[in-house]
Order: C-alpha cells, then structure tokens, then sequence
C-alpha cells in the first residue's frame, strides 16, 4: 500500500515541478486588452507628436516662435485624452 505521508508529498511535489515545467498560455482576454491598452498610449503619444509638428511647422512659416508649438502641443495633449476615452468607452460596451 502507498498511504506514506512522504510518499504522498513527494508526488503532489513532482506535480507541481512537472506544472511549472509546461508553458503556460496568456489568457486571450489579457492579451486583448494588453494590446488594446498599448494602441491607446500610441494614439495618445502620436496625437501629441503630430500635433506639435504641426505646431513647428505653423511657426515656421508665420515666424510665430514658440506660440504655435505651445497651443499645438496643448491641442494634442487635449485630442489624445479624448481618443483615450473614446477608446476606452467603447471597450467597456464589448
């Protein structure tokens, strides 16, 4: 009969050894929604650049240094919060 404690012990201690062993898979829902929080700080930060370099390029033609990078990079910073929330209220109806 098998019924030694150390036994018992020993197989549940080789079970978990032969778990962590195998790689485990990301649950796709996690995944989805890594990616889905990554494109959103992407469209944030591009929001943000493309906006100030077209603030540059306004100052650059209409000599107006720094005043249309300043209020080009607030309408960035402004633009990408509300692709942010967009974003993130139409993940929340999925």
């Amino acid at each position: 009969m098998d019924h030694d404690p150390e036994n018992a012990k020993l197989r549940a201690l080789e079970a978990e050894i032969q778990q962590a062993k195998t790689p485990s898979t990301t649950p796709k829902s996690l995944l989805d929604s890594s990616i889905r929080g990554n494109n959103i700080g992407y469209s944030f930060v591009a929001s943000v650049l493309g906006c100030t370099f077209i603030g540059w390029l306004i100052d650059k033609v209409a000599n107006t240094n720094p005043w249309g990078v300043i209020v080009f990079l607030f309408v960035g910073f402004a633009l990408g919060i509300v692709k942010a929330w967009q974003s993130l209220s139409l993940s929340k109806q999925d």
